[in-house]
């Protein structure tokens, strides 16, 4: 994770002469040959750029998480499922990446991520999210993220990373799209 997050960092401003911050999240840590999943979507996603009027400093804070977090992971012969709840902030980032990451290392045939009772999710949690799901394409890990919290469509959506994580609303949902592998 060392380089990858040194990546993100790095990336994390790119002045231009208009002052805009473009922002490439997915395009650092992601494989190029990622696809898009979906009826008729097989194209491979363009590096992401998000733009950013750049009136104020942006200015990166650690919450103090009130809410307890859980992190659970249960397993059957065809998906592993882990599923996290609570405020996911910078706090709990190197836990949930431990997680992810073991769940990963056994190779199941899909991973499911599921997310439906997070109260918070920092940018710092999308930034595992991006490195989790590569590490699952490089593994030959089908994977998917579920959540219909606002509080993570929220931050995925304006980060730009929907085309990327290509979040479900419900775990059922997922499972019936993890049954056929995506083809290359």
């Amino acid at each position: 994770m060392g380089a990858d997050r040194a990546q993100v960092v790095a990336l994390r401003a790119e002045v231009s002469t208009v002052g805009e911050v473009a922002v490439q999240l997915a395009a650092a840590v992601h494989p190029p040959a990622r696809r898009a999943r979906g009826a008729g979507q097989t194209g491979a996603l363009e590096p992401l750029a998000v733009l950013v009027p750049k009136r104020r400093p942006i200015v990166l804070t650690t919450r103090r998480s009130t809410a307890p977090v859980t992190i659970t992971a249960s397993s059957s012969s065809e998906v592993t499922v882990v599923t996290a709840t609570g405020e996911l902030d910078g706090a709990v980032t190197d836990r949930l990446r431990h997680r992810l990451a073991e769940a990963v290392a056994d190779t199941p045939p899909a991973l499911i991520i599921d997310f439906g009772g997070v109260s918070f999710c920092s940018a710092a949690v999308l930034g595992v999210l991006v490195e989790i799901t590569a590490a699952a394409e490089t593994a030959d890990v089908r994977w998917a993220v579920v959540s219909d919290q606002r509080a993570v469509r929220r931050p995925t959506t304006l980060s730009g990373l929907d085309p990327v994580l290509l979040p479900m609303t419900s775990v059922p949902e997922a499972c019936a799209s993890l049954r056929t592998p995506v083809s290359a």
